[in-house]
């Protein structure tokens, strides 16, 4: 498509899931605008702080034993979780950052209820 910015890239409609706040369509309201929320976490690698603190501490300068490391590591990413919101839910709603977190948790857990449930019953 001619026009548009630098970067835009296109929205598959197999990429297409429910809204995770109120489980219907992301065109239920009208809007032409819905989100794609990416939530990445990390996970603080101790270790390498520990080690980057006693060093700093040994020479006395966070500098020189930042230089002085064997890494510049201090975490690790996990892959980011993805949900798609409504317009209507995230502004009508005030939806934050949070609450999204929790919604997707709750529909991941319901989901391997059920799943769980369906293989009880075939058992």
């Amino acid at each position: 498509m001619s026009g548009l910015p630098e970067g835009v890239k296109p929205f598959d409609r197999s990429e297409i899931e429910p809204c995770v706040n109120c489980g219907r369509g992301i065109g239920h309201a009208g809007d032409i605008v819905f989100y794609e929320v990416l939530i990445g976490q990390v996970v603080v690698d101790m270790k390498s702080i520990r080690r980057q603190v006693g060093m700093e501490m040994v020479i006395g300068n966070p500098a020189i034993a930042a230089m002085m490391s064997d890494t510049t590591r201090i975490g690790y990413r996990l892959p980011p979780s993805r949900m798609i919101v409504c317009q209507t839910c995230l502004l009508d709603e005030g939806l934050t950052v949070a609450d999204l977190w929790q919604r997707y948790i709750d529909r991941q857990e319901a989901v391997l209820e059920a799943e769980n449930a369906e293989e009880e019953e075939q058992e």
